[in-house]
């Protein structure tokens, strides 16, 4: 899972769901409610914009930029208002 760290700035890409599907359930019954909802999706994300970043923390042959490739598991996805995309 990614990690923050405070000393590299926030990455934004903006891009288009195409599809979102159910993946995992909340399997545990805790008195929470939350047992039979769903905690995992999986998403389909196309026409991924770029990001030009001033140096080259990236993964090597696509210095300076920022884009789908370099999305890691764990990395927040949100629609533009922040809110979550699930």
């Amino acid at each position: 899972m990614s990690s923050y760290n405070p000393s590299t700035p926030v990455l934004l890409l903006n891009g288009v769901v195409s599809s979102i599907a159910n993946k995992d359930l909340y399997g545990v019954n805790n008195g929470t409610g939350l047992q039979n909802i769903y905690i995992t999706y999986d998403l389909v994300i196309g026409s991924i914009n770029t990001q030009s970043i001033g140096d080259e923390s990236t993964r090597s042959g696509n210095a300076r930029q920022y884009n789908g490739l370099d999305i890691k598991v764990g990395d927040w996805v949100a629609q533009v208002d922040g809110t979550g995309a699930g």
